[in-house]
């Protein structure tokens, strides 16, 4: 006989967090797992990002760095006006063609290439406020996280 057990760790509604674990009939265990509903809201992001990049679509990261954007995306993203975890390599290898300021991308994003952004909701806010120039589609968004692109995109 086996048996599994789901134990809430956060029940916040944006944080929730479920430990998960399955023990086989000697009480081994034999899965454990933790899902997040933030992670899984931002899976669906991803996944619904992907669906519509088309070839020689830039992808980028704003003012924080997605782990699991490019696994997800299967392709490097652009980080902008972040480093954080990614300070030590960035000081010992050349970033230039995926690590960049706000001036750079920015003017960037005012070209030709349709472009993507996925950035936190406070963050979106911001630069509505200070850029008031810039063109900030919104796609998709969850509880935290806003997808923008720089021009009208269908599904």
């Amino acid at each position: 006989m086996s048996m599994v057990s789901i134990m809430i760790l956060d029940n916040d509604p944006v944080r929730m967090t479920a430990l998960a674990t399955a023990f086989d009939a000697h009480g081994d265990l034999k899965i454990a797992s933790a899902v997040s509903k933030r992670e899984t809201a931002f899976k669906q992001l991803a996944i619904e990002l992907k669906a519509r990049l088309k070839p020689g679509d830039e992808v980028a990261s704003y003012r924080e760095y997605y782990q699991d954007l490019p696994v997800y995306l299967e392709q490097r993203i652009t980080v902008v006006d972040w480093a954080g975890e990614l300070t030590f390599g960035a000081g010992r290898e050349d970033t230039k063609a995926w690590m960049t300021d706000g001036d750079t991308f920015w003017k960037r994003w005012q070209g030709p290439a349709t472009m993507y952004v996925l950035t936190r909701i406070e963050d979106y806010e911001i630069l509505k406020r200070s850029m008031p120039h810039l063109t900030l589609f919104p796609v998709t968004q969850d509880q935290r996280n806003i997808l923008l692109s720089n021009r009208e995109v269908t599904p």
